[in-house]
Order: structure tokens, then sequence, then C-alpha cells
């Protein structure tokens, strides 16, 4: 004989009230449903034999275990969720979850058993919203059931391990995923680390553990448990040692960034940046920071002369996945082009691509290009000039150190187009990375307007204002001019050739002038009146005197009186 009883319902035998039958193993041909409890299979010895046994009948019982892997490591920041659910008595359907309302459920990733699964809202109606801010959702079952089920959560971290000074501590809140049913058996959670980072609790519903999770190899870890569900974990981390964030070194950097007009007339100009590094580094993902609107769909990668595809951060940052440490030298190129305004009438201001945080720069190259008709006339002084002077043309100019074929050979990459069209192009460097570059550059009608308006206003000066002339004002003058030249060799001597076209307006000045002056000259004799000549005047006109030719006036001719 065999008893099998429903799943909710519990029997538990009565030897002593049970007559006529012995227990016996379950014959292997004998089939059975499958029930959560075994069955129990009796010998009949007795053709008045009774059975009996008491009988429970259960509600469906959950338990549920969470244990919660955060990883709290620069660009790795993310949360490992494993939920465990124990189903007994009655099948469950789906399992419902509590999610923090701070968390993005588009980020979301689940997998039930190792499949992919979605979350769905509670209702039709569209999703809930517990009292305490978190949205209730569930996760279907393929078919209801009893027993295990596993669902494994995970999602990254908004937080940002950016820009931390040591001794600080910083604010994190980390969202998490709880079971919204069943009886919660453990609820544990291991913060992971960098040596040189503790978090500091400051949760109330958590407690530090002493004996926690083993961390893994080369980083520290701190256990906490809980004994309610809770929806976040408040903590803040304190930077002891600055290596926690990471060690990239710069050996070689070139980032070449070039201005010309747009096509369209939304756009009064477009940038395209070529940035190549090569670097070293210990991290297994590299940060990469893009000047702000960048669309970080557009930009192309290539790591050690390969193309990649990035993983996307949060606003203008992305990773790119270099694996487990080896400390080998990597090669890195971004290309990228964004709309770009003027910071001022006269400024331009350029955020520079960065990667790693705050890395150790060995060398690093600026080549700015602009547009043929603008020419830079201050830039900041941590920038150090990577040009001579000499004849560009018509013209003494800036010419670079280096060319973008030598460039390009000595940062290790391979050659590209050049940029079309007359520009005007300038090598700066640095021995640190470089962040806002904020300088000046002119149109060269601006310059040029500036220097022979000068020019012309100071000829005109010395020209009409005898004053000016004066020994004393001209070496005032010329020591204006001297340290001016010392002080601003650049933007003197671009405005010295800028001058030439004022030099020439004021030397035609004097040349009419002293034409002209010299004919107001000749014309000394005075005029007369056309009635005095008709007059038939026999009075005999003096010349007047040199000194009131301009004042004095002749004296009214009389006729003769007859005889």
């Amino acid at each position: 004989m065999v008893i099998v009883s429903a799943d909710n319902v519990e029997l538990s035998p009565d030897e002593e009230a049970t007559v006529g039958l012995s227990l016996r193993p379950l014959p292997a041909p004998v089939p059975v449903p499958s029930r959560q409890q075994p069955p129990l299979v009796y010998r009949l010895e007795d053709p008045e034999a009774v059975f009996a046994a008491a009988r429970a009948v259960h509600q469906q019982v959950l338990g549920v275990e969470v244990d919660s892997r955060i990883y709290l490591i620069p660009d790795e920041e993310r949360v490992e969720e494993t939920l465990v659910w124990r189903v007994e008595y009655e099948p469950a359907d789906r399992l419902r979850l509590s999610v923090s309302g701070q968390l993005d459920l588009g980020s979301l990733e689940l997998w039930l058993d190792d499949e992919p699964v979605r979350l769905s809202d509670l209702t039709a109606n569209g999703q809930q919203v517990a009292e305490d801010g978190s949205v209730l959702k569930e996760v279907r079952l393929p078919k209801p059931g009893m027993g295990t089920y596993r669902l494994r959560v995970r999602f990254p971290l908004s937080v940002t391990l950016q820009q931390w000074e040591p001794g600080s501590a910083l604010p994190c809140t980390v969202p998490l995923v709880m079971p919204r049913d069943g009886q919660l058996v453990r609820n544990r959670a291991t913060l992971i680390t960098r040596p040189g980072i503790r978090p500091v609790l400051r949760d109330a519903a958590w407690e530090l553990e002493e004996n926690g999770s083993p961390a893994p190899v080369g980083l520290a870890s701190w256990t906490l448990r809980a004994t309610q569900p809770a929806s976040a974990i408040r903590v803040g981390l304190v930077l002891e040692d600055r290596a926690a964030l990471g060690l990239t070194r710069i050996s070689r950097g070139w980032v070449q960034t070039w201005i010309h007009p747009a096509a369209s007339q939304e756009q009064a100009y477009v940038r395209r940046d070529r940035a190549v590094f090569r670097f070293v580094t210990d991290r297994r993902l590299l940060p990469v920071r893009l000047p702000p609107g960048t669309r970080a769909a557009e930009v192309a990668i290539w790591l050690d002369n390969q193309p990649v595809t990035p993983l996307r951060g949060p606003e203008d940052r992305l990773h790119i996945v270099l694996g487990e440490p080896d400390g080998a030298e990597h090669s890195l190129e971004l290309q990228y082009s964004l709309p770009v305004q003027r910071a001022g009438s006269m400024e331009w201001a350029f955020q520079l691509p960065q990667i790693g945080e705050q890395p150790w720069v060995e060398r690093c190259y600026w080549e700015l290009i602009l547009p043929g008709n603008e020419h830079v006339v201050a830039v900041p002084e941590w920038l150090t000039r990577e040009y001579r002077w000499g004849w560009t043309g018509l013209f003494w100019g800036r010419i670079p150190v280096m060319d973008q074929v030598q460039l390009e050979d000595w940062a290790g990459t391979v050659h590209r187009a050049r940029p079309a069209g007359r520009t005007s192009r300038y090598l700066f460097s640095s021995p640190e990375a470089m962040g806002v570059c904020r300088l000046v550059a002119l149109r060269r009608s601006w310059i040029v307007l500036a220097g022979s308006g000068m020019a012309l206003v100071f000829g005109l000066f010395l020209l009409y204002l005898p004053a000016g002339r004066r020994v004393v004002v001209l070496w005032v003058g010329v020591v204006v001019f001297v340290a001016a030249t010392l002080l601003w060799p650049g933007p003197a001597l671009l405005l010295g050739q800028a001058s030439g076209l004022g030099v020439v307006l004021a030397l035609l000045a004097a040349v009419l002038e002293r034409t002209l002056g010299r004919r107001r000259q000749t014309r000394w004799w005075p005029e007369t009146s056309s009635s005095v000549l008709e007059r038939g005047s026999t009075q005999i006109l003096q010349p007047l005197p040199s000194e009131g030719l301009s004042t004095r006036t002749l004296p009214a001719a009389t006729p003769e009186s007859s005889v």
C-alpha cells in the first residue's frame, strides 16, 4: 500500500494506532506522483489493517536568503545580488520584489536559475510604489512550482569615485533589490573596496559582522547584516591612500584640436579632436573623460591599433575594457567631433580629453589648429610654447617644432590625413594632464586694425603736435616700445607686422602735409577787390610784411582829386 499526500498536507504516522501494516521501502518499478513529501509504503499483513496518522494542512511557506556583493572600486562600481527562495507546501507562480526607488530599472540585469528574465508590474494598471518609495515588481515563473529558485541581479552604481581628496568622506547610498513576500532567513551584504578606501556605516538598519566573507585577492571587504529587508545601504567612504584610485602612467600623449567653420548656419564652428595616448595602468577598465557636448556613440576608438567598443558610463565618461593588468604599455587613439562656440569675443575655452584618474604624465603635446585668419595672442602660463619664429611666406610667423607626421611618429600611431584648407597651427606641451585650456585668439582683421590704427595715430601725433617731437617724449615712446616687446614678444611682433598699413598712411599724410604746406607759402600776394582795379587807381600797393599776411587789412584807395 502506497500513501501519497498532497503537498500542503503533512502526515505523521501513529505507529501505536496503526495495525496490520509494516513499513517498507518503495519498490523501484512502482510509479508515484512527485510530491514535496516522500510517499509512505506499507505491506498489508492483516485484512483488518488500520492506518492511523496525524494530519496537518499547511499554507504556502516562502523562505528567502539575500546575499549582496557591493563593489566600491573606482570605475567598477556595481552591485551583484543573489536571492534564493525556498517554496514549500503550495506552488508559486511568481516572485515579488521591492526595488529601491533610487535605482534605474533599465539598468537591471536578472537571471532566474541562469536564464535571463525581465521584471513585470504587479497589476495591469502599471507599477506600484510602496510607502518607503520602493517600486513593487515581480518575476513570473515559467510554470507554478515548489522548491528552490535562485535569482541573480546585477546593476551598476551611479556613484563615481572621482575628484576625491584623501581624508575626506564621500557619501554613498547603495540601492538594493529585496524580496517583498516570505520570511527573510538571512540578509547579508559585503562591501568590496581597494586597500586605502575605508567605509563608514551610516545606516541603523545594518550592523557590521566581525567575521565576514573573505575578500578577493588584492581587495578589502566588510560584511554587513540586517534583520529586515532594507532597500538601501548608506555609508561614507574615506580615502586613506590616493593609490587606491588606481595608477595610470602616460608616457606620451598628443591631442590635436582642429577648429573650422561649420557648414550649417546653426553652428558657428566645428571642433574635431584626435587624441593618442601611450600608457600603463593597473586597472581593468580605463576611464575616459570626453569634452562636454561629445556624443559618446560617435566616438571612434582604437586600442593597440584595433577598433574597440567602449562601455558607456555616466555623463561624458567611457570605459575601455583592458582585462587583467599585466604591466604592458598600451596605445589608445580617440577621434570625435562636436559643435563649439567662442567663450567670449576674443577667448576660446577647450576641455581636453583625459584618461585615468589623476594620471602621472611624462610628456603631452597639444596641437591647436585654427582658421587661417585667426592668431593666438595669449595662452596659460602652464603651457610651454613649442614653436620657433621664421618666415611663413611673406610674413614672419610661428612655426611648430614638429609637424603632424613627426608627432604621429613620436606618439607611435598610424599616419592619417592632415586638416585641409588654410590654417594657423600652434603646438604646446605640458608635463601634467591638461584640463581646461583658455586662450585669447584674434582675427587678422582686428590685429591689422589695432596695429595700423596705433601707428597712424602716433604718426599724426608727431606730425601735427610739435610737442610730440621733443626728445623726452620720443625717449619715453622708445622705452615703452622696447619694454612691451621684451614682455610680450609674440603679440608685439604681430602688431609690428600689422602696423605696416598705418605706417604707410602716416607717411602719406606727412608727404601731403609738406607738399600742401609749400604751396600755401608761395601764395603770399594778397587778393585785391575787382572794384579797385576797375577804378583805375594810381596808388601803388606795397607788399605786406611777412609777419602780418593773414591779419593785416589794406586801406581803401581814394580817387585823385581833379585840379
